[in-house]
C-alpha cells in the first residue's frame, strides 16, 4: 500500500527516474553508486511512491547532467534519445 505522500508528482518523478536508470541501463545499485545515495532510499522511493528529498533530487539530476527545468522537460522522449545518443558516443 502506497504511503500518505504518494502523490501524482511523485509518480511523474519516479516514472521519468525509471526511464532515466533504463536508458543508462542501470538498476538501483548503479544510481544509488553514481548519486552517493543508499540503496535503501531508493528502494524506499519506489517501494513506498515517496517523493525524493530536495538534496537526493538534486544529487539525481546532476548523475543524469540535468538541470530540474529539464528533468521536467515538456518533450521527455526526445530528451530520453538524445541521453542515449550521448551515452552511445561516451
Amino acid at each position: 500500500m502506497r504511503s500518505k505522500e504518494h502523490t501524482v508528482e511523485t509518480e511523474t518523478i519516479l516514472n521519468k527516474l525509471r526511464e532515466l536508470m533504463n536508458a543508462r541501463n542501470w538498476g538501483v545499485s548503479q544510481l544509488a553508486d553514481n548519486a552517493e545515495l543508499s540503496r535503501t532510499t531508493i528502494y524506499g522511493w519506489f517501494d513506498r511512491g515517496v517523493h525524493p528529498t530536495p538534496e537526493s533530487f538534486d544529487k539525481i539530476c546532476k548523475v543524469f547532467g540535468l538541470t530540474i527545468n529539464e528533468f521536467y522537460a515538456v518533450d521527455y522522449d526526445e530528451l530520453i534519445n538524445c541521453l542515449l545518443y550521448t551515452s552511445d558516443a561516451a
